[in-house]
């Protein structure tokens, strides 16, 4: 059956007995020739960046990729016979990964606070001077942010606000918040509930309790930066503080990236796993993508991975090239997957479909926007309505008003900083963001403040510039 006419008799209720198994085993086998090609992608691409990859997160990845490596080559070569140990295993390799992450954007969040901050003192204990009309400034932004692409216009949007010192009330930072909000009206719960996890994050206490010690020296930076005196700060003291935040951005950078390289491997052969008992029959995509693998196996224990053979080259030109439609195809299927879940719930159970169906919503889970959160349990899903996000924006609103009272001013300013900038562009007109921009900086007193955001927002509107050449 055609699989765009499948998904309308499924929502209409017409022979679920048949259709339900049916989607499912459809999208079962999407999944799977999409776990096939990108983990044929990630091992040549990421292997040798983890292998001979730096920080302190280097041998714990390589230790992972070691093991991870000797099940699929098991895999690839039909063994199967360990399939429930080796998903155990992955899923808390996963854990680990994921930990490590919000580790590492932890220490982020707190040297990016006080970078903010030092890159502001640096102007007061300098010499430097950038001469500038604020209304000039502001028309500059908005060519800047002015391009077709509406996303990437509200992506500019969203790093100009980041950087543009704040000056408002509680309350019309709170209103500020509330109307952004409005945008995830409609949004399906799962999403609007990570969207306001990951802005309340924004806005944390400044203490350092919570940080994973075992990175070292990132805590002692932390300890040395909670020492500053941001008000009173000497010049070399203020330079002496960005360097070494700079360095560390580098390392945590270099950590990040293996964590995240490992994550795709973990994530597309955990997918990998969770489906091949639903595969009837391999595909020539899958049969292809398997070839590259078992190769790149072959490669890594001759220890020639960086030099793969021109035929392997060629199946992965050939797998990437059929991409497009297999992704449209994927698509389709995998939109439907919450509102089935949401619509007969009962009625996968009494099938005996649990198992499959939990399979899949792990694996829509892991492919698209949680691939970094815990994968959870299977559960109902809706549209967030008025209601439901005036709910959530007042607990919010709470939250903030909560911790943003108990840090001193310029503090309280950079975090506000950072919840603008991650938040959906609020303004209706490109003309509301202008007055919006004259109103911050007429609004700010302090010079440093503005320097540096008019240093900071050219560099990027010119390195954008440089980029388009």
């Amino acid at each position: 059956m055609n699989l765009n006419k499948l998904i309308k008799e499924i929502k209409s209720g017409n022979n679920l007995e048949e259709h339900l198994s049916a989607y499912g085993n459809s999208l079962a086998m999407s999944y799977y020739r999409q776990a096939s090609y990108h983990l044929a992608m990630n091992l040549t691409e990421y292997y040798d960046a983890v292998s001979e990859g730096k920080g302190e997160l280097a041998d714990e990845c390589r230790a992972m990729l070691s093991e991870v490596m000797t099940m699929i080559k098991s895999a690839v070569e039909g063994d199967y016979t360990q399939t429930k140990t080796w998903i155990d295993r992955i899923d808390a390799m996963r854990t680990q990964v994921i930990t490590n992450i919000g580790d590492l954007e932890d220490y982020t969040y707190y040297l990016k606070i006080y970078e903010y901050l030092l890159n502001q003192a640096e102007y007061k204990t300098g010499n430097k001077h950038t001469e500038y009309d604020i209304e000039a400034f502001a028309d500059e932004v908005i060519s800047y942010v002015s391009v077709s692409d509406p996303v990437e216009a509200n992506e500019r949007i969203q790093a100009v606000m980041g950087e543009l010192p704040v000056r408002m009330t509680i309350d019309k930072f709170t209103d500020m918040v509330r109307k952004s909000c409005q945008y995830y009206c409609g949004v399906r719960n799962d999403i609007a509930e990570m969207f306001f996890e990951s802005i309340k994050e924004c806005v944390r206490p400044m203490n350092f309790d919570g940080l994973n010690p075992k990175y070292e020296s990132l805590m002692a930076l932390c300890r040395s930066m909670e020492q500053l005196s941001i008000r009173t700060i000497g010049a070399k003291e203020c330079a002496k503080a960005l360097e070494d935040i700079e360095g560390a951005a580098v390392d945590i950078s270099d950590n990040l990236k293996l964590c995240l390289y490992m994550a795709d491997i973990i994530n597309n052969f955990y997918i990998f796993l969770l489906t091949k008992m639903y595969v009837l029959a391999e595909t020539s995509d899958t049969k292809k993508a398997a070839a590259v693998i078992k190769d790149f196996c072959h490669s890594v224990e001759k220890g020639s991975f960086l030099t793969p053979d021109e035929d392997i080259v060629g199946l992965l030109r050939e797998l990437t090239d059929c991409q497009d439609t297999l992704r449209g195809e994927h698509l389709m299927l995998e939109n439907a997957l919450y509102e089935i879940m949401t619509l007969y719930p009962d009625k996968i159970d009494g099938l005996a479909l649990n198992g499959l169906y939990n399979s899949l919503y792990y694996c829509a889970r892991m492919f698209n926007e949680a691939s970094l959160e815990p994968l959870g349990k299977r559960g109902t899903y809706f549209a967030v309505d008025e209601a439901w996000m005036d709910a959530a924006v007042t607990q919010l609103e709470k939250y903030y008003r909560e911790v943003l009272a108990t840090l001193d001013r310029e503090f309280k300013r950079a975090e506000m900083a950072f919840v603008l900038e991650s938040l959906p562009v609020c303004f209706d007109r490109l003309d509301d963001f202008r007055q919006y921009i004259i109103r911050c900086m007429e609004g700010c007193h302090d010079e440093s403040a503005r320097q540096v955001c008019v240093d900071l927002v050219s560099q990027m509107i010119l390195e954008e510039q440089d980029s388009d050449q």
